[in-house]
Protein backbone atom coordinates (compact mmCIF):
# COMPACT_ATOMS: atom_id res chain seq x y z
CA UNK A 1 0.00 0.00 0.00
CA UNK A 2 1.15 3.22 -0.82
CA UNK A 3 1.35 5.82 1.86
CA UNK A 4 -0.91 8.96 1.28
CA UNK A 5 2.12 11.50 2.77
CA UNK A 6 4.09 12.19 5.77
CA UNK A 7 0.86 12.60 8.05
CA UNK A 8 -0.19 10.40 10.87
CA UNK A 9 -3.48 9.72 8.95
CA UNK A 10 -0.65 8.24 5.99
CA UNK A 11 0.64 5.98 8.91
CA UNK A 12 -2.02 4.59 10.32
CA UNK A 13 -3.63 3.96 6.57
CA UNK A 14 -0.44 2.12 6.00
CA UNK A 15 -0.22 -0.03 8.72
CA UNK A 16 -3.69 -1.32 9.11
CA UNK A 17 -4.72 -1.10 5.54
CA UNK A 18 -7.60 0.85 6.07
CA UNK A 19 -8.50 4.52 5.59
CA UNK A 20 -8.32 6.34 8.75
CA UNK A 21 -11.77 8.64 9.90
CA UNK A 22 -10.83 12.34 10.83
CA UNK A 23 -12.75 14.62 13.21
CA UNK A 24 -12.91 18.12 14.38
CA UNK A 25 -13.88 19.45 17.16
CA UNK A 26 -12.78 22.87 17.04
CA UNK A 27 -15.32 26.17 17.61
CA UNK A 28 -16.62 28.34 13.82
CA UNK A 29 -14.65 30.74 14.76
CA UNK A 30 -11.01 29.12 15.45
CA UNK A 31 -9.40 30.52 13.04
CA UNK A 32 -7.47 27.00 12.10
CA UNK A 33 -4.02 27.14 11.01
CA UNK A 34 -3.68 31.17 11.60
CA UNK A 35 -1.36 32.84 14.11
CA UNK A 36 -4.16 33.17 16.54
CA UNK A 37 -5.76 29.66 16.09
CA UNK A 38 -8.04 28.56 19.38
CA UNK A 39 -10.05 26.02 20.56
CA UNK A 40 -12.79 26.63 23.56
CA UNK A 41 -11.99 24.15 26.77
CA UNK A 42 -14.96 22.45 26.31
CA UNK A 43 -14.62 21.73 22.81
CA UNK A 44 -10.86 20.02 23.37
CA UNK A 45 -12.64 18.20 26.45
CA UNK A 46 -14.97 16.97 23.59
CA UNK A 47 -12.60 15.73 21.65
CA UNK A 48 -11.05 14.01 24.68
CA UNK A 49 -13.77 12.13 24.98
CA UNK A 50 -14.73 11.09 22.04
CA UNK A 51 -11.41 9.84 21.64
CA UNK A 52 -11.04 8.20 24.53
CA UNK A 53 -14.63 6.49 23.35
CA UNK A 54 -13.61 5.04 19.91
CA UNK A 55 -10.16 3.92 21.79
CA UNK A 56 -12.29 1.87 24.29
CA UNK A 57 -14.70 0.56 21.89
CA UNK A 58 -11.61 -0.58 19.61
CA UNK A 59 -9.84 -2.19 22.11
CA UNK A 60 -13.16 -4.70 22.95
CA UNK A 61 -14.01 -5.51 19.16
Amino acid sequence: MERDGPTAEGVFAESFGIPPVLTGFANPDCRVHSPDENVDIECYLRGVEYAAAVLFRLADA
